[in-house]
């Protein structure tokens, strides 16, 4: 693959950390992906343990305090969105709900008690509980949105958003790529150096 990215003069990472050594177990962007299962007809998909730990020193760090700020809930809720996309649980789920009215209310800063406390704590006990999700034959039957987002500074147009419908069998149906404006991605830069760009279906 490599060899034939180069004859085609496309650009890729081909050292550190986006390239890791062909194994049967990988991580990228936060996830463990695992391979060795794939004779008994299925692959795993789980958070890894640096993802979980960050999540869980930032609920920490806001339990701890007397008062926070929304942007301060907003980030954890990103992370959370993130975090919760591969495990489809209902408790998380509604947790998260909890989480982002906090996160959208007027005040510039909020008091941590209440039912605001209780939704950390009970935030707080959720990453330990997340299994492997298994991905198995019987995706044959389902349609698949992949979908991606890009930011390189240093580029013309840095930031880009895409997705991908794969029908049941395994035919591309339908797609987008789109560059994002460059007014939405000041107001992302107001908030982050590296906004990460998510595509909702």
């Amino acid at each position: 693959m490599e060899a034939l990215f180069r004859m085609l003069g496309i650009w890729f990472a081909d050292s550190r950390d986006k390239a890791p050594p062909f194994n049967g177990i990988f991580k990228t962007l936060g996830l463990l992906i695992s391979f060795e299962q794939l004779e008994a007809g299925f692959f795993q998909l789980e958070h890894t343990e640096s993802r979980r730990t960050e999540v869980l020193q930032t609920l920490e760090n806001l339990i701890d305090l007397d008062r926070c700020t929304t942007k301060e809930l907003e980030r954890l809720h990103g992370r959370l969105i993130w975090f919760n996309s591969f495990c489809f649980g209902r408790t998380l789920n509604m947790l998260i709900r909890y989480l982002s009215g906090f996160a959208h209310t007027a005040s510039r800063m909020i008091a941590v008690d209440g039912l605001l406390l209780r939704t950390l704590k009970d935030l707080k006990d959720q990453p330990a509980t997340v299994k492997p999700v298994q991905v198995h034959r019987d995706i044959n039957k389902t349609r698949i949105i992949l979908t991606d987002g890009s930011f390189e500074p240093s580029s013309l147009n840095p930031a880009a958003v895409g997705a991908v419908l794969v029908s049941p069998s395994g035919v591309v149906t339908e797609f987008f790529g789109e560059w994002v404006h460059k007014q939405i991605v000041d107001q992302l830069l107001v908030a982050s150096d590296h906004p990460m760009l998510v595509v909702h279906c």
